[in-house]
């Protein structure tokens, strides 16, 4: 996975064009920054990377953002929820490991079929906003899968607890591995951005339109 350099940067990719596209485009909800990135928490990252405690661990994977009704007609849902971004820059690369994954995983519904069907993630993070979760909290994760050929099909959303895991592992912190506990989840647990947004907001279908067209302008400017 990522240093927390590494999430920052992924941030440019995702984070801060969908909000600044979704708020301009959004008449009934609002997002806002909120996690770990926007305080001086990030100062101190160094000194709890490595910590197991719950507190540490609850700073550290903070959901990046809210999400807020501003009105209260044509609207369903919670009126707060927290949004989590993620991007998956590499798809799993060898045959061996991807067969691993599906032995682990089974003929579990939805089938996994090909390596685009796995998109990883912290698996710790994933505990804490499982966590939160159990507490009442709504959890919305978003993820974009960088290698889909347009950004519309490969940026997804999901509630926490409702994403499938099909496998998880330690990558070696040996060569190039971090060392970092990873969950593969499925790609095809996510809903679509307008699906997603429409049927458990009531978030007009236009306003996802708009997030992806900002999220491909973004894409096609970048290296």
């Amino acid at each position: 996975m990522t240093s927390f350099q590494g999430r920052l940067e992924q941030a440019d990719l995702l984070e801060k064009p969908f909000i600044e596209s979704f708020n301009e485009a959004c008449s009934t909800h609002k997002i806002v920054k909120f996690g770990v990135e926007t305080t001086q928490i990030s100062n101190i990252h160094q000194y709890i990377r490595s910590a197991r405690d719950s507190t540490s661990q609850f700073v550290r994977y903070l959901p990046d953002a809210v999400l807020v009704r501003t009105q209260n007609t044509a609207s369903i849902g919670p009126k707060t929820a927290l949004i989590e971004f993620k991007v998956q820059t590499m798809l799993v690369q060898h045959d061996s490991f991807f067969n691993r994954i599906k032995a682990t995983y089974g003929n579990k519904f939805p089938a996994l079929t090909n390596k685009q069907d796995v998109f990883a993630t912290e698996k710790d993070a994933l505990d804490v906003y499982r966590k939160i979760t159990s507490l009442g909290v709504r959890v919305v994760v978003v993820v974009l899968q960088r290698e889909r050929s347009t950004v519309g099909d490969g940026l997804r959303a999901q509630y926490a607890q409702d994403i499938v895991v099909c496998h998880e592992h330690v990558p070696s912190a040996m060569g190039s591995g971090s060392g970092t506990s990873i969950s593969n989840t499925h790609f095809d647990s996510y809903l679509s951005l307008p699906n997603f947004f429409e049927g458990n907001f009531g978030i007009s279908r236009h306003v996802s339109t708009q997030v992806i067209a900002a999220l491909e302008a973004k894409r096609s400017n970048s290296p």
